[in-house]
């Protein structure tokens, strides 16, 4: 992708979730970032995932490998392991690599360095089901065409679907 966007490839701090591959993708591409469902860990009191999610019903538990961990209110307890640890210290550094002017961060979880806690955000309201018809087409195929993006983006997009389209064994 070096040809199309050479300011983010290679894309860093991609790891160890997808959550973390799309911050880095919008710290490259945005000089503001709104962080929402990025607790980096189990918040006391609430499951892991919000209702409704595909996860289904989880109770609210902190699983036994967990430590405590600062959070970004004073009054909720929150807790991460090795793998949500790494994630969070993936955020920071992709924070201070690409540099936004600012990282709004929405969840009541783990503090991340250089994300604003800003939980009274206030955006306009839409559901997920009203957002997915306009990328779906069928069940599991984005239909990007019917977006407005710049040449840039289409050729980028074309690019990542010629790469992803390939047979894994």
């Amino acid at each position: 992708f070096y040809e199309i966007a050479p300011q983010i490839a290679p894309l860093e701090f991609c790891a160890p979730f997808v959550g973390n591959a799309g911050f880095s993708l919008a710290c490259a591409l945005s000089d503001e970032v709104i962080m929402c469902g990025m607790d980096c860990g189990f918040v006391r009191g609430f499951a892991k995932h919000a209702s409704g999610s595909i996860y289904g019903d989880e109770r609210a538990e902190i699983p036994a490998d967990c430590f405590k961990v600062e959070g970004n209110c004073k009054d909720i307890e929150v807790f991460s392991n090795a793998i949500f640890s790494l994630s969070k210290e993936s955020f920071t550094l992709a924070i201070a690599h690409y540099a936004p002017k600012s990282v709004h961060n929405l969840s009541f979880g783990a503090k991340i360095k250089g994300a604003i806690f800003t939980p009274n955000l206030t955006l306009k309201s839409r559901t997920k089901r009203e957002k997915l018809p306009h990328f779906f087409v069928g069940e599991s195929q984005v239909d990007l065409a019917k977006i407005s993006l710049k040449d840039s983006a289409l050729n980028f997009i074309d690019e990542l679907t010629n790469a992803l389209n390939c047979e894994i064994s």
